[in-house]
């Protein structure tokens, strides 16, 4: 982790602190405390201040036997310090991730894309195992568009956007094969969301998978020739790093299909 993802992960933990103190702060007790040395003790005070004027207000003296109310009232005045010091530190977070917001590392990018460099440097930290292990839980960016389409469940509790989607989504983790879906790579110039984007486990090679769904619209072939042909000019190629699978309405595509094809490609 670098020191801007460290930063991200800083923020998340300083919101989620605000919130969580900002919560204790409204269960507190109404107004403020006040106390003033009387010899050798104190005296306490709760201030309530005027609705239209803050500062003026009505002040009551706590009694000994109602010091719970004291205890409250310290705590609520420790609490806006600790929120005010922790919003300074978001302040100053969200300052260093707006001037460095393009400041993302490198490296998952050059030891999964450039099978060269992942060839040499992968042994050198972990075993194979470990880098895919690594690979697959980490963050990615996702597709975001359409998130109301994501409404298929899988076997893990993920949302996909179509039965078939599920099936391959279910066998992959089923088999214990590293993969992300919906994982945003750059082909070409464009930026694109292939529906898997799979690690082979015996090697670490990276492998796209494509499924269209709806070969028998004439609106979809379009685009999916248009997809296929993004992929063949920049070296996907069915068969090698490329899965392609179809259905139609009439031709749905089964479990046993996507059975042999992991087995295949990935067994």
């Amino acid at each position: 982790m670098n020191f801007y993802e460290s930063a991200l992960s800083l923020r998340n933990h300083l919101q989620s602190r605000i919130k969580h103190l900002s919560g204790e702060l409204a269960s507190c007790p109404e107004g403020s405390l006040r106390c003033h040395k009387n010899g050798c003790s104190y005296r306490y005070y709760q201030f309530l201040p005027d609705p239209t004027n803050r500062h003026n207000g009505t002040r009551h003296h706590i009694s000994r036997k109602n010091l719970e109310l004291a205890r409250g009232l310290a705590m609520k005045t420790f609490l806006n310090y600790q929120i005010s010091d922790l919003r300074n530190e978001l302040l100053a977070v969200n300052s260093y991730l707006r001037l460095h917001k393009d400041s993302k590392s490198g490296i998952p990018k050059l030891m999964v894309q450039n099978e060269g460099f992942r060839a040499l440097l992968v042994p050198q930290f972990y075993t194979l195992t470990e880098e895919l292990e690594r690979w697959a839980t980490e963050p990615y960016d996702r597709l975001e568009e359409y998130p109301e389409a994501l409404n298929v469940q899988t076997i893990s509790g993920a949302f996909v956007r179509s039965k078939s989607e599920s099936m391959i989504y279910s066998m992959l983790v089923q088999k214990g094969i590293p993969f992300r879906y919906e994982c945003k790579i750059k082909i070409g110039e464009r930026e694109v969301y292939p529906d898997f984007m799979i690690r082979h486990p015996a090697n670490g090679k990276l492998i796209l998978w494509e499924h269209f769904g709806l070969c028998d619209d004439p609106e979809y072939q379009s685009t999916m020739f248009t997809k296929l042909a993004r992929y063949l000019r920049n070296g996907y190629i069915p068969g090698t790093n490329l899965i392609i699978t179809f259905e139609t309405k009439n031709s749905p595509l089964s479990q046993s299909l996507i059975h042999d094809i992991i087995n295949h490609y990935l067994g």
